[in-house]
């Protein structure tokens, strides 16, 4: 940390790149590409020995939940 304070370059660079980590791993088009294919893979049928409809409703669930925290977050700003 002491480094951090003594470079702030070194600590804004080190910002940047955790942001952009962040950004490339948790957005919103990300979330939808691996929800796209999860939901896909769970309607085929393929797996289905693996999951089950409750694992289904627990992806819609989360999927509407998601929903609703992006709705009230815009609401907030």
């Amino acid at each position: 940390m002491e480094e951090l304070f003594q470079n702030p370059e070194v600590a804004t660079r080190m910002g940047l790149v955790g942001q952009q980590h962040v950004k490339s791993k948790f957005s919103r088009k990300t979330f939808g590409r691996q929800l796209h294919f999860h939901v896909n893979e769970l309607c085929d049928g393929t797996r289905e020995n693996e999951y089950s409809w409750s694992a289904l409703n627990a992806m819609l669930f989360g999927i509407i939940f998601y929903i609703a925290v992006l709705f009230f977050m815009r609401l907030r700003f």
